[in-house]
């Protein structure tokens, strides 16, 4: 399941070819499912109560998100995201915007003298960190300790597509490390509320029910993890297709009003999060083929978001795609929670980078380093060249 880093770089070649030949395929020494066409992942998406999000049994709590959002089902799944869902209201999304600006452009005031930066560590990691940290209530000077704990948990979750549990002593010390820093925050805010949202999860009720320490820590671990990855990966792999397509930057820079649906195709083109794994919890047919009950099913949003059969002339990118019906944020109950925020992230990003930023390129002799999983489509390092703009920021 595993992939050398030529093919993290472009899978959609492979993905391509499983759709045509093995659009659902069996990995007998795996003992798992992976599926690759749109509808048949749509389908696992929809149904939750065929396909479980549920795969805490048996693994290792120590390295997994067990009780959180995404690894529950309804009815507890529906009243964590009721909840949750209190935090990412359209108005509680939009309050932010003003100060997403600012942070973006003091960003890259850091930067812009140098005509150079590393897109990733100067601007695309710090942006959502920031803001999700803001969220939690928790000092933006603990970035660094915030990104190394989200890699390891990815690094760590690559164990549920490739069925390889054993022992990770790293990744084990830092999940350790990352809850119980959380905990202590949750304890300080349980004797001293603030004006967070790890405040409002530590006193929430569901039912006349406190959450769990479980379902609490974990669903700040969540937070904090899914609110970086995502957009920070969304703003690195747009640069990348403007890079690599600059006719279509060249369209944007002509027609600011095309960056919505310009956003909405890089998550299609290059999807931040590439795949994921349900647990069958009946005997199903997907594609023809019987999935057993207990059986694992991976499946690949990124190949799913290139299907020929949905998106004309799907290896293209385009940004004036219409219609374009992508599931990079999921489908379903567990659609995410945080896209609103992602995409107003990246619509501040772009805005400002378009603005600040002319004569965008890749800087000469890099090679490009893909993050070292298949769950999410990015690279760790993006050296960008360009001429600061003489113009005024919005």
């Amino acid at each position: 399941m595993s992939m050398p880093a030529e093919l993290l770089l472009n899978p959609f070649p492979l993905f391509a070819q499983m759709r045509k030949n093995s659009p659902v395929f069996f990995n007998p020494d795996q003992g798992m499912w992976s599926v690759y066409r749109y509808n048949d992942v749509r389908t696992i998406l929809h149904d939750h109560a065929n396909f479980s999000s549920e795969l805490s049994n048996g693994l290792p709590p120590e390295r997994f998100l067990t009780e959180s959002l995404i690894s529950t089902d309804p009815p507890r799944h529906t009243m964590l995201r009721n909840l949750i869902s209190r935090a990412f209201t359209p108005k509680v999304i939009a309050e932010m915007e003003e100060q997403i600006t600012a942070t973006t452009n003091e960003l890259l005031d850091r930067v812009l003298g140098n005509g150079e930066m590393d897109l990733v560590s100067d601007f695309a990691v710090p942006l959502p960190i920031w803001v999700i940290a803001g969220m939690l209530g928790i000092p933006f000077e603990m970035r660094a300790k915030f990104k190394k704990w989200s890699n390891d948990l990815v690094e760590s979750s690559e164990a549920l597509v490739t069925g390889d549990y054993s022992p990770k002593p790293h990744l084990e010390a830092s999940f350790a490390e990352m809850k119980a820093y959380l905990a202590e925050v949750a304890e300080e805010r349980r004797q001293n509320p603030g004006d967070d949202l790890i405040t409002r999860l530590v006193h929430a009720e569901i039912e006349g029910q406190h959450l769990t320490h479980q379902e609490l820590i974990n669903t700040c671990v969540l937070l904090l993890v899914a609110g970086n990855e995502t957009t920070t990966n969304l703003i690195t792999n747009g640069v990348r297709c403007f890079l690599e397509n600059p006719d279509q930057l060249a369209l944007l820079r002509q027609d600011r009003s095309l960056l919505p649906s310009a956003i909405e195709e890089i998550l299609r083109f290059r999807s931040p999060a590439q795949s994921n794994i349900r647990l069958a919890m009946a005997d199903v047919e997907i594609g023809g083929h019987q999935i057993k009950a207990g059986q694992r099913v991976v499946y690949f949003v990124g190949s799913a978001n290139r299907d020929e059969e949905v998106f004309a002339d799907a290896d293209r990118f385009d940004i004036t795609r219409n219609p374009n019906p992508h599931i990079a944020f999921g489908h379903g109950v567990h659609f995410c929670l945080g896209a609103p925020l992602a995409r107003l992230e990246a619509r501040v990003a772009f805005t400002a980078l378009l603005d600040r930023l002319d004569d965008w390129e890749l800087a000469p002799g890099a090679v490009l380093e893909p993050l070292p999983t298949i769950l999410i489509h990015g690279v760790r390092s993006l050296p960008l060249r360009f001429t600061a703009r003489p113009v005024p920021v919005r």
